[in-house]
């Protein structure tokens, strides 16, 4: 199906709390959000998706239910040009009404023992070494409180 310039490639699952496909090659996934988000940026207006910090938000809170490897590669990012530790864990906090732990947090982004690398990463531009990404995540999250 193809919709402006956007050609559907495939629905990859759906149900009535997420929907994942592929669109023009890449990969999207859309979850079911109970939780109330004020800030969005306009995409080109076609989507409204959250701001940075809400998005940073929701990747360290999604860290406590399952640890992917792109979760800590996206989080690299949005901590290493946009916010630190303390920031997203208040947005957190705040976005997911006292479901979030700003220690435990700190703690996941020093921990790799049971990260799961099944989904492989695509690097716009130059790709960062693991270990290079590891060693930020644990410097930015033994900062003292």
């Amino acid at each position: 199906m193809k919709k402006n310039k956007f050609i559907l490639d495939k629905i990859i699952w759906e149900d009535f709390e997420q929907l994942h496909l592929k669109v023009n090659s890449v990969k999207m996934t859309f979850f079911r959000f109970p939780h109330k988000l004020n800030n969005f940026i306009d995409f080109e207006d076609i989507i409204k998706i959250p701001d940075l910090l809400d998005l940073a938000a929701m990747k360290a809170y999604a860290l406590g239910g399952r640890a992917k490897w792109k979760d800590y590669v996206d989080i690299y990012f949005l901590m290493k040009d946009h916010f630190n530790v303390v920031e997203i864990s208040n947005r957190a906090n705040d976005l997911f009404d006292g479901f979030f732990n700003e220690k435990l947090f700190r703690e996941q982004l020093s921990y790799f023992e049971d990260v799961d690398y099944t989904e492989s990463i695509e690097f716009i531009g130059k790709e960062i070494p693991e270990d290079e990404i590891k060693d930020f995540l644990i410097k930015s999250a033994t900062i003292p409180f």
